[in-house]
C-alpha cells in the first residue's frame, strides 16, 4: 500500500468512528427557562416564562399592513426595460422660417456609422488557419465568437471573406460591402 492509500484508509476509520459516536450519542439541547446573560458584569436574575400555545378565536386574524401604510421607497428610474423594444429615432423640431411653422426632421444614424459602432466593442483573439478555411476568434468583452466564412455575425452582419489581415462583411440595411482591416477592430 502506498501512502496515499494509507492515509485514506485512516481518515475513512475516523470517519465511521465519529459517526458511530454520533448516533450512539446523539447532541440534546438543554432548555433554559430563565436568561441569565444581561451585558454587564451583574447577573439580574429576571423569570421569563415562556409562552405556551393559547387558543384563538378563529374570527380574529392579523394583517400586517406595514407595506401598504409605509411602502418602501424606489428609484423612479428605469434602467432597462425588457418589455418594450427600443424607442424609434429622436425627431428634432425644426422652425421654417419662411413659412413660420415647426417641421419635424427625424435624426436617423449613417448605417455605415451604426455598423462601425457596433464591430468596434469587438477585439480580434485569434486567427486559426486550416488549409483554405480561416477561422476569427473575435471577444466582446466575456464573450468569445469564432467566425467563419458564411456565418452571421449578431444575426445582421454576413461575412463574406476572411483574409489574414483584411474582413469583408455584408448587411441587409446597406448595398455596398465593408471591409474592415484588423487593425480597426
Amino acid at each position: 500500500m502506498d501512502r496515499k492509500k494509507k492515509i485514506l484508509a485512516i481518515l475513512a476509520v475516523i470517519f465511521v468512528i465519529s459517526i458511530v459516536y454520533r448516533i450512539m450519542n446523539p447532541f440534546k439541547q438543554e432548555k433554559v427557562t430563565v436568561l441569565k446573560y444581561t451585558g454587564s458584569h451583574e447577573q439580574k436574575t429576571a423569570r421569563k416564562s415562556i409562552p405556551t400555545k393559547t387558543k384563538k378565536k378563529a374570527s380574529s386574524s392579523y394583517v400586517m399592513l406595514d407595506f401598504f401604510i409605509t411602502p418602501p421607497k424606489h428609484s423612479d428610474k428605469v434602467i432597462k426595460n425588457i418589455f418594450f423594444k427600443n424607442k424609434p429615432a429622436k425627431k428634432k423640431n425644426l422652425i421654417d422660417s419662411k413659412y413660420n411653422r415647426k417641421t419635424e426632421v427625424s435624426t436617423v444614424e449613417d448605417p455605415v456609422e451604426k455598423i462601425k459602432k457596433d464591430l468596434s466593442k469587438f477585439r480580434i483573439f485569434g486567427l486559426h488557419e486550416s488549409g483554405d478555411e480561416i477561422v476569427l476568434f473575435l471577444e466582446r468583452g466575456k464573450q468569445i465568437l469564432l467566425i467563419h466564412k458564411g456565418d452571421r455575425i449578431d444575426g445582421k452582419y454576413l461575412v463574406e471573406k476572411i483574409t489574414k489581415k483584411l474582413v469583408t462583411l455584408s448587411a441587409d440595411n446597406i448595398d455596398e460591402e465593408l471591409h474592415i482591416d484588423f487593425g480597426e477592430l
